[in-house]
């Protein structure tokens, strides 16, 4: 039996460190459940998942290999630990309590920005079988046009890479699809190529391996990898219509997976695909500009949000011994 508040610790994982139970309940023999008296659960929890916790006290009682490491529950029962009173654990836990309610509330918050601009997405770009949108900008009237998105835009893949030409030090960095995302390491390269393999500053990307979307590059010139294009627009697209066009494609692709979880995009297929605008140029950068400052607003939510995450790490390497 588990009840809420209890401590949770897998037996054959350590990397995340301990869990909080948030109800009562019951888990399998593979989990140890652990509390104590007069202690501040809001205290202890982030203290279990650090750092210093897991590579340093827990490690030395985790045996085996990589993929089947255990934890010894006896070696582990005898880490010493430094414990401040109980009221000093309560006023610790109650702040860290208040500042993981507020990164929840601003994490909500985002999620809510998120939910209208989609709805928008789906109101401003014309549903299936129709030939305008649902809201318009006023001054603004007629049939938007389909166009094969191959005549109107050029996709241009990035270049292939072999290990030994990607270094830890170069004259260009080399644009990968986790940079977009979650990676911040670099590699390098020195090579001079033609043009059309690098992206510079407002260029309109598309990442199509993995993780699929558009994007505009804001940074240096730099080589994009192979499994990004670059898309070059004709005079019938403008640039923040087109990566709204692209977005709002990319919503109707993850809503018609018929339940698989990989998507496969080919540039063959991007060439091919129909797709309505306005006709008038004008209209387009409206739409553009207009969902456009609703991304940068999401983009601030999500600055803020890390920057109180890092602010709350920061703050509990000081307040832990």
């Amino acid at each position: 039996m588990v009840k809420q508040g209890d401590f949770i610790v897998h037996l054959r994982s350590f990397e995340g460190g301990l869990e909080k139970a948030n109800t009562d309940g019951i888990v399998s023999p593979a989990y140890h459940m652990f509390h104590g008296d007069k202690t501040d659960t809001r205290f202890w929890y982030p203290y279990f998942r650090s750092h210093e916790f897991i590579d340093v006290k827990l490690k030395p009682h985790v045996y085996g290999i990589r993929d089947g490491r255990s934890i010894d529950i006896e070696g582990m029962k005898s880490i010493n630990i430094l414990v401040p009173s109980y009221d000093e654990q309560k006023r610790i836990g109650s702040f860290i309590e208040v500042l993981d309610n507020l990164i929840a509330l601003h994490q909500h918050k985002l999620e809510d920005i998120k939910d209208y601009k989609k709805g928008l997405l789906q109101k401003m770009f014309p549903k299936n079988g129709e030939k305008v949108p649902e809201i318009r900008f006023p001054g603004f009237s007629g049939d938007w046009e389909q166009r094969k998105l191959g005549d109107i835009a050029t996709f241009i893949n990035g270049r292939a890479y072999s290990q030994e030409e990607l270094l830890s030090t170069g004259k260009y960095r080399v644009l990968r699809v986790g940079n977009f995302y979650t990676n911040d390491s670099w590699y390098y390269s020195d090579m001079e190529l033609d043009d059309k393999y690098y992206a510079e500053e407002g260029d309109l990307l598309y990442t199509w391996s993995a993780t699929f979307g558009p994007h505009i590059w804001h940074g240096d010139k730099v080589i994009y990898h192979y499994h990004i294009w670059k898309i070059d627009l004709s005079d019938h697209l403008n640039k923040s219509f087109a990566e709204q066009l692209l977005e709002n494609d990319k919503a109707a692709i993850l809503s018609d997976k018929n339940g698989s979880t990989m998507v496969h995009i080919t540039k063959a297929v991007m060439e091919q695909k129909p797709v309505l605008i306005p006709t008038n140029i004008k209209e387009q950068e409206k739409i553009g500009e207009f969902l456009a400052g609703i991304d940068k607003t999401i983009t601030l939510h999500q600055r803020k949000i890390e920057l109180m995450k890092e602010y709350k790490k920061g703050l509990l390497q000081q307040m832990f011994v």
